[in-house]
């Protein structure tokens, strides 16, 4: 499901049918302590000026903690789940 950024129609099309603008998911990206594609998201708002370098840093080496935990098998009693 797409919205129109214009008129505000719902649509499964690229471009509305009602005015012919550009439509756009309405809902964010679900949540996954997973997320194989947040680093490409987070170089790209860098990029854009939306996320300030210090606020990534901190949240990957969050995230390279976790991982690295997972790998050691560390968590859950250090049992693998």
């Amino acid at each position: 499901m797409r919205k129109c950024e214009e008129c505000g129609e719902y649509t499964l099309k690229e471009v509305c049918v009602r005015c012919g603008a550009k439509t756009v998911s309405p809902l964010p990206p679900h949540f996954s302590p997973t997320d194989r594609y947040g680093k490409y998201r987070r170089m790209l708002k860098r990029e854009r000026g939306i996320l300030s370098s210090a606020a990534s840093d901190s949240s990957g080496e969050k995230m390279k903690d976790i991982e690295a935990e997972r790998e050691s098998g560390g968590g859950a009693g250090g049992k693998k789940l």
